[in-house]
């Protein structure tokens, strides 16, 4: 699959493929040129048959009209043949019909429900006291496996900051909530943006002084979360950049602004934590 086209290529991931049961596949190899990305996919199918390969879409946001598009792609038609049974590697699978019983021969599995017998009824050796005698064991391993699943995950410095991105965003809104009780408008509005800023650089792993309206919408887009959600972060962004640069050039209702803020971060919350 070949991308091409302006834009920054680099940050462009490998699509996800939808394959018929059957049929294996493996990360692909990726090509770069200067106005192109080739994604290489080796496909394996294990039974023969015909197939088609279809949803090879890719969904890009077109700056010049400031809409998301979809360029689709032809659809693939695949036709798979049997294995050639003269092939030293080809797996040939026969019938039980085929399957001739002689003596020292493997005989063709049992098929069908049969009957097992317990052979003794005591305590002794029996599923409840073999239970007893591993129950502290598993008990054991668990606590030692969730003790060290919770070190590990406060050691990475990005899921600690990914986990604790709702709850600085709350933190910082709170003091925007204190400008707003105080009319300070101005000063509100720059919390609210910083309340923003730092929430997706948290939440998206992107320092800060790196992020951009377009590398937001590129990962928020790969996370698939809604263009109505997008629209209005994109919104509250503007407003409050303008407040802060332009300052008493804005006017509204600063209640409904601090509830349509907190609302959006409650709405990416869900959202990307249920994407993860």
């Amino acid at each position: 699959m070949t991308v091409s086209g302006k834009g920054n290529l680099k940050l462009l991931g490998a699509p996800t493929i939808h394959l018929p049961d059957g049929f294996e596949t493996y990360e692909p190899k990726v090509s770069e040129s200067s106005n192109s990305k080739t994604f290489d996919y080796l496909v394996i199918p294990r039974n023969e048959g015909e197939y088609l390969l279809t949803g090879l879409d890719f969904s890009y946001f077109n700056l010049e009209t400031k809409k998301y598009v979809t360029a689709s792609a032809s659809e693939i038609k695949i036709k798979v043949l049997p294995p050639d049974p003269n092939s030293p590697g080809a797996q040939v699978y026969s019938q039980q019909s085929q399957v001739k019983e002689t003596e020292n021969d493997i005989r063709y599995i049992k098929k069908g429900d049969f009957l097992l017998l317990k052979s003794e009824t005591e305590f002794f050796n029996s599923f409840t006291h073999i239970a007893l005698i591993v129950s502290p064991l598993i008990a054991l391993f668990a606590v030692l496996f969730f003790r060290r699943n919770h070190i590990k995950n406060n050691s990475n410095i990005t899921l600690v900051k990914e986990r604790k991105a709702a709850k600085l965003a709350k933190k910082q809104l709170m003091s925007a909530e204190k400008l707003m009780n105080e009319n300070k408008k101005d000063e509100f509005y720059t919390e609210i943006l910083n309340a923003l800023n730092n929430y997706m650089s948290h939440k998206l792993n992107i320092p800060v002084a790196d992020l951009s309206r377009e590398k937001i919408n590129l990962i928020l887009l790969q996370k698939q979360i809604s263009d109505n959600t997008k629209s209005k972060l994109m919104a509250t962004l503007d407003t409050s950049e303008y407040a802060k640069y332009a300052p008493g050039a804005v006017s509204g209702d600063l209640q409904q602004v601090y509830k349509d803020t907190v609302d959006l971060v409650t709405d990416l919350e869900q959202q990307l934590t249920k994407k993860a």
